[in-house]
């Protein structure tokens, strides 16, 4: 890693009905794509092994305003997170800013039941840890299609995970924000030092899904 230059992106992949959202690190011959993949399933994905198992497609939406030593960094503390918690990395839709995910790269003991990241509050945790706030958490609103988003993801993690962590997550069914991934990616290449709001996120956020689907990376 040291004395080559590290470039660091967002991958998004995924079909129009779910997409998937990782850091995509770029350091020297390697390529290596860090992502949230369900609950305690944190990985750390060659590009032939991402493309094998995850999306055979995926699309990168570059920093464009980070610089490299700012990459560098984002990158140290990927290695930090992947080597000090391993897979174990919660999975839950309620994001609450800061919580489940330490500066220093530790998920801490004893979280609250339904405590969790999605792929796309992975991606946000991480880079509000280096300071840089690309969205403005407070300004998201929930939307049509939230509640049943998360009722399907329910659903599917009750046999992955304790059933406190269940029955937290069904009190947040409709209740909580969802920060959806290519809203997430867009934020991230258009930040440069003001937070942004929910309204140019929607649009940045389209303008991501289109740019999937006219490069073929969009799942069919």
């Amino acid at each position: 890693m040291e004395g080559e230059e590290v470039t660091v992106s967002v991958s998004i992949s995924g079909s129009e009905d779910q997409r998937h959202l990782g850091l995509h690190v770029v350091d020297g011959e390697n390529v290596l794509i860090y992502h949230l993949a369900w609950h305690c399933y944190f990985f750390k994905n060659t590009d032939a092994e991402y493309r094998g198992h995850i999306a055979p497609k995926y699309m990168l939406v570059p920093l464009e305003h980070f610089t490299p030593h700012e990459m560098l960094h984002i990158y140290r503390h990927l290695i930090t997170i992947h080597s000090r918690n391993g897979r174990a990395i919660p999975y839950g839709f309620k994001y609450v800013v800061d919580s489940v995910l330490t500066r220093e790269g530790l998920v801490p003991p004893e979280l609250p039941p339904g405590s969790g990241l999605t792929c796309s509050t992975f991606v946000l945790q991480v880079l509000r840890n280096n300071e840089f706030f690309i969205l403005d958490t407070e300004s998201w609103e929930p939307r049509d299609g939230d509640a049943a988003w998360q009722a399907g993801i329910l659903a599917a993690l009750k046999d992955h995970a304790p059933q406190a962590h269940i029955e937290a997550l069904t009190e947040c069914v409709g209740v909580a924000v969802r920060f959806r991934p290519e809203e997430v990616a867009g934020c991230a290449r258009a930040y440069e030092e003001t937070s942004i709001l929910f309204p140019e996120g929607i649009l940045l956020g389209e303008r991501v899904v289109t740019e999937m689907r006219d490069s073929g990376a969009m799942a069919s």
